[in-house]
């Protein structure tokens, strides 16, 4: 595992540490699986972080071995598996925010030079916040980056054909980024983040919320959870009932996340919810 990885919370002086456990993916606590070349799926239940019990899913890919795609419909909600189904996917999780009655990102998405949806500016603060839509997943020429909204807006970035953004942005070249005060993230819910690491590899990372043995995460817990991980550049994805990890072949019809809908309280599935979006690694197309 990189040297990155090594990155334990104790370094961050004047932040919170997670109780006395270290999140490195280096410790032995972490249940390691290879789920195909380039492609390694870490969990593990904590007993003690902020002095709660948190169950974390992390999936590790080399971007030189497999690829990550955005796999979509303009208005049909569809379940992360069967986004996963349709392009033979080998691990998926959910996307960014969007409209469960009418469909569609809430947020800017762009596939194949295409804009498919922009930012949603009809909807008032308790439907979606500015900060939901401040970073982004970007695929261009160098692979999958992760950056800032820039001044001008998302159409600006005319180099990248493929732009799936979502927010708030949680680190950037190593440093957290601030975090308004509010609800969405001051309260702990499920989460779903992407980072990059300073060698390139793509993290996806899930924790479960409101559930017995993961309490979920606020969104400056989560931010440290990325940063300690090795991320030098992160950002937050669609979480709370949304949140949803499936890995090809696994028990549970391949979700390994707990996941969590509302009053359902239902281990280890519940009911999936349908998402407008998912991120499906797969092999590279011949």
């Amino acid at each position: 595992m990189r040297e990155c990885l090594l990155i334990v919370l104790l370094i961050f002086s004047g932040t919170a540490i997670f109780g006395q456990e270290s999140v490195a993916l280096t410790s032995n606590a972490w249940q390691k699986k290879n789920v195909a070349v380039g492609l390694i799926w870490y969990s593990r239940n904590f007993d003690s972080l902020n002095a709660l019990q948190e169950f974390v899913n992390v999936l590790e890919m080399d971007q030189k071995r497999l690829q990550l795609k955005v796999v979509y419909d303009e208005k049909e909600l569809k379940t992360v598996r069967h986004r996963a189904f349709a392009v033979n996917g080998i691990a998926a999780v959910n996307g960014n925010f969007f409209n469960p009655a009418e469909g569609g990102s809430v947020c800017f998405f762009k596939f194949n030079n295409k804009v498919v949806d922009t930012s949603r500016t009809d909807l008032g603060e308790r439907l979606f916040l500015d900060e939901l839509d401040d970073g982004a997943i970007c695929f261009g020429q160098k692979g999958i980056e992760i950056l800032a909204c820039p001044a001008a807006g998302w159409k600006q970035l005319t180099s990248y054909p493929t732009i799936l953004s979502a927010g708030p942005m949680l680190l950037k070249d190593g440093k957290e980024m601030p975090l308004v005060k509010h609800s969405f993230n001051d309260k702990r819910y499920s989460r779903t983040g992407i980072g990059i690491t300073k060698e390139g590899y793509v993290l996806i990372v899930t924790v479960d919320g409101h559930l017995p043995g993961s309490a979920g995460m606020r969104m400056d817990e989560f931010q440290t959870l990325l940063r300690s991980l090795g991320c030098i550049d992160a950002l937050n994805l669609d979480g709370g009932g949304s949140t949803l990890m499936w890995i090809k072949g696994q028990a549970n019809k391949g979700i390994v996340s707990r996941y969590f809908e509302k009053n359902l309280l239902k281990l280890p599935t519940g009911t999936e919810r349908q998402t407008a979006n998912a991120l499906v690694i797969t092999l590279f197309e011949n």
